[in-house]
């Protein structure tokens, strides 16, 4: 299924709007491509040889492959985690997938999987949203206490590309990629390149942008919507283009690229190496051998991968990559903190996030960043927009724990004290309990370390971040000082717990009747 990309947007202090965003005019296929099954991409096929020390032997396996097959494949080239592209002239979808199983039965191949599109996982419409809510939900504001991010991380986006000239990511983007090599779903003509631009606009409705702007879009700056983290720059990958499709080789090795691992004929990431990657894309079904194999390779370099369930309802299972081990899969709540009826969910969600709800409400939906105006903003919903919520606290997190690996980030993210209505006790995503824990993790870390390794830095993770960020972070209250009111202040007794639960509609996880502090 094409993964319909969830756009997310940042939430503005209301005193900071002075008018309403730009009205969008959708095309007809406003809620995405209709069918959501993944495609095929015909005449192409990932192979992974066994005993194949390096690429320079794997074209000649493969032309042992053909004469003892009868296929007539042509190799093509390396891609990542041991995986080949090649192709198989003049074959159809059909003639695709019995290659694939025939090849699978050699000796010399170790998997074999057609090449594949993912899709958006997006839900757009042209509304106007009266009030901002999704980071209200999460506790941004009380996040930004402890940290806003630091000016030397960086976010991966692998989505539709970026509109680079927009107000709110301007200055904002380390560098881009355009990873698209079908010039016919690129649209603009040629392959592979460093314009990472959204040139399929009308399909994918600036997804990425949308997208990006939810993860770090400008803040502090008295215009239009801030992004949860407010120092880091982006890295943005192009793999999504017309009818918001994409290859499954063009994704992968987008978010391989982004965690530093080598790409023919792309260059280096340097030094813009990324901390996370969002991946607000997917189809239904498994997470092929392909993906496990390449998402494994990049969560061992220590880049946490989030990915968007789906859109294709509660009663359906995650799709890919969500799906893949090792990847945090979000799905999605609205505004009254219920499970959004449009979210795939199952036991293989880590997290639930704000992405909007589909009840015809314009207060409901998520706004960010628009690609098509460098001033304008659009309401968008869907998991793709929950999963930039958790991606860009993800950062917040490795802002003061730079040192945690991606499964300590997502116990930590599942340690949240929250769930909603109808998440079956799954974690609601809080961003300051997040970040505070990880900054205790990091604590720990420190104390476990070498006195070698401690000694190197004793500025610690948290004054790094107030170093760079020019934030300060402060401790949080102990637990008898109720300073200030209502739910905005720090709500350590029963007597405020209670009301704000009422208000805000979260409901506490099993074994925390009353406490929203971080867990020991």
């Amino acid at each position: 299924m094409p993964l319909l990309l969830a756009c997310f947007v940042a939430a503005l202090p209301l005193a900071a709007w002075s008018a309403p965003p730009r009205r969008v005019e959708l095309p007809d296929h406003k809620r995405g491509p209709a069918d959501t099954e993944p495609e095929i991409v015909a005449g192409e096929l990932l192979l992974k040889l066994r005993a194949t020390a390096d690429a320079g032997t794997a074209p000649s396996t493969v032309r042992v492959l053909a004469r003892r097959t009868g296929l007539a494949l042509e190799y093509q080239r390396p891609s990542v985690a041991g995986w080949h592209l090649v192709r198989l002239p003049a074959a159809d979808v059909d003639d695709t997938e019995r290659a694939a199983l025939r090849l699978a039965r050699e000796r010399e191949v170790e998997g074999a999987v057609p090449n594949a599109t993912r899709a958006m996982l997006r839900v757009p419409d042209d509304v106007y949203l009266d009030e901002l809510w999704g980071f209200s939900l999460i506790e941004a504001e009380a996040a930004w206490d402890l940290s806003v991010g630091r000016a030397s991380q960086r976010l991966g986006v692998v989505d539709s590309g970026t509109t680079r000239a927009h107000r709110d990511l301007q200055g904002r983007v380390a560098r881009g990629w355009d990873f698209i090599s079908d010039t016919r779903r690129a649209q603009d003509g040629d392959g592979r390149d460093a314009d990472d631009a959204d040139d399929s606009g009308r399909d994918t409705q600036f997804h990425g942008t949308h997208v990006a702007g939810v993860m770090l879009a400008r803040a502090d700056d008295g215009f239009g919507v801030p992004g949860l983290n407010w120092r880091a720059k982006l890295v943005s990958a192009r793999v999504l283009g017309r009818g918001g499709r994409g290859s499954l080789v063009d994704i992968v090795e987008g978010a391989a690229w982004m965690a530093g691992i080598d790409v023919e004929s792309v260059p280096s990431i340097g030094d813009d190496q990324v901390s996370v990657i969002n991946l607000s894309l997917g189809s239904p079904g498994r997470c092929s051998a392909y993906e496990r194999d390449a998402y494994q390779e990049v969560l061992a370099r220590g880049v946490a991968l989030v990915a968007a369930a789906g859109n294709t309802g509660n009663d359906t299972a995650v799709g890919a990559p969500a799906s893949c081990p090792g990847v945090i899969a979000v799905a999605a709540v609205g505004p009254d903190v219920t499970l959004a009826s449009y979210s795939a969910f199952g036991s293989r969600i880590d997290v639930v996030a704000p992405g909007g709800d589909d009840t015809g409400d314009v207060a409901d939906w998520i706004l960010s960043a628009d690609g098509g105006d460098p001033f304008g903003h659009r309401w968008l919903f869907g998991t793709s927009m929950a999963a930039p919520h958790v991606a860009g606290v993800v950062s917040l997190m490795q802002a003061v724990a730079p040192d945690l690996e991606p499964a300590m980030i997502r116990d930590v993210l599942q340690e949240s004290p929250w769930t909603c209505e109808g998440c079956d006790d799954e974690a609601l995503l809080q961003a300051d309990h997040a970040v505070l824990s990880a900054r205790d993790r990091q604590a720990e870390l420190n104390e476990v370390a070498d006195d070698d390794e401690a000694g190197t830095d004793d500025t610690g993770a948290d004054d790094l971040a107030a170093e760079e960020s020019g934030a300060i972070a402060e401790e949080v209250s102990s637990p008898n000082n109720n300073e200030g009111s209502g739910c905005d202040a720090a709500p350590f007794s029963a007597a405020l717990v209670l009301p704000c639960l009422r208000k805000k509609g979260r409901r506490p996880r099993k074994g925390d009747s009353t406490a929203v502090r971080p867990k020991a």
